[in-house]
């Protein structure tokens, strides 16, 4: 029997290397995918790199992972989250902190473009 990626899911007992890759075919074949489908399928990759996160052995670059995942979901505060810990656990490295930065840009610049509405002071409205 053939499973299609979709249909995939991790073993209870998966290591981490197959849940990393588990997450890197999903986060790959949601190139090609559109709507619900590429929803879910990245959906699973978060999954399966928050089984990974949990871990001890988690490294910077599995949070950086978890947060592009996050961040092509759409949940830009999860997304924070991640990047942030990546930053945490490898403070040297200057690509996830440009990464971070990167996206707070483009959020100011969206923000300009009225695509997202920029939050009123308080009492205000």
């Amino acid at each position: 029997m053939v499973l299609t990626l979709k249909e995939m899911r991790p073993e209870p007992s998966s290591s981490l290397e197959d849940l990393r890759s588990l997450s890197a075919s999903l986060a790959l074949a949601s190139r090609h995918a559109h709507g619900l489908e590429r929803k879910d399928l990245l959906r699973q990759g978060v999954a399966a790199m928050k089984r990974v996160t949990v871990d001890k052995q988690a490294t910077a670059r599995d949070w950086h992972r978890l947060a592009q995942l996050y961040r092509q979901l759409g949940d830009r505060d999860a997304g924070d989250q991640a990047i942030k810990e990546a930053m945490r656990r490898d403070e040297t490295n200057l690509f996830y902190v440009s990464a971070y930065v990167n996206d707070l840009l483009q959020r100011r610049q969206a923000d300009r473009r009225g695509a997202i509405p920029a939050p009123t002071p308080q009492g205000r409205a």
